[in-house]
């Protein structure tokens, strides 16, 4: 099944921008980051019961 020229079109483009999720720029995914944030603001999420309700990375 021959590809479209729009799909082509579409990979083309998108394989000549960088995938910064991989590589030596890729982000560090972790807490860390958000616990120093925390801790800075003297770790206001202990005043008072917490839930955190998540998605994925995208």
């Amino acid at each position: 099944m021959p590809e479209s020229a729009a799909y082509q079109s579409a990979f083309q483009f998108l394989m000549a921008h960088p995938d910064l999720e991989r590589g030596t720029g890729a982000a560090e995914l972790g807490l860390d980051t958000a616990r120093r944030l925390l801790a800075a603001l003297d770790n206001p999420q202990l005043a008072y019961p917490t839930i955190l309700v998540a998605g994925t990375n995208g």
